[in-house]
């Protein structure tokens, strides 16, 4: 967990707690906490060794008893994985000039693409961090093509020797054909903050 998450979960803790509290449950406080995360997560875990998958989950928990009534922030709470996703993917999209309607089902897209192999495929809603860099490479190869820069590509079979595919040929989205902005993209100053940072 960064620091950030640290804290955010002893806050949401603290009034997760006063929620239970009114509710009658008696346990003692750790007892309760850890109660608090089965019911997240299925299982005792150290909050410590949560990834952000168990933190949004552990947080619609623990928000769900804080906050009943705003159903407006548990609908938030469970599109994290995917607006992760999307705020990592966000540079190579605008590279790509993909518009921003079409933007998720080209994600999603592309994130089933890259785990067709995969015995039991995973939604983007329920995507893990540690696939995201699938997706940002899929699209950094896209880029690559549409900037004509030179790159190698694996062996694809069905007859095809390693680079015989054509650019944007197997593209389902017409926004991927569209030729790329040269200019130079724009830089953020080191040290700015991003409010809409879901990390």
């Amino acid at each position: 967990m960064t620091t950030k998450q640290e804290n955010l979960y002893w806050r949401d803790w603290s009034a997760a707690r006063a929620a239970l509290r009114e509710l009658g449950h008696t346990l003692p406080d750790n007892a309760l906490r850890h109660w608090l995360t089965v019911q997240a997560l299925g299982e005792d875990k150290s909050h410590k060794a949560f990834n952000n998958l168990d933190f949004d989950r552990w947080l619609a928990v623990a928000r769900g008893y804080s906050a009943m009534a705003d159903l407006g922030e548990q609908l938030r709470l469970l599109e994290q994985p995917v607006r992760r996703c999307m705020f990592a993917a966000n540079a190579l999209l605008n590279i790509l000039k993909i518009e921003a309607p079409g933007r998720e089902a080209y994600v999603r897209a592309i994130y089933k693409r890259v785990q067709a192999r995969r015995a039991q495929a995973i939604d983007l809603d329920e995507i893990p961090d540690a696939d995201i860099p699938l997706i940002l490479a899929a699209l950094t190869h896209t880029a690559e093509h549409k900037n004509k820069v030179g790159h190698n590509h694996p062996y694809s079979g069905k007859g095809r020797a390693c680079y015989d595919h054509q650019v944007g040929a197997r593209s389902e989205h017409p926004e991927a054909a569209a030729p790329l902005d040269q200019s130079e993209p724009e830089l953020v100053p080191s040290g700015t903050f991003a409010p809409e940072d879901p990390f």
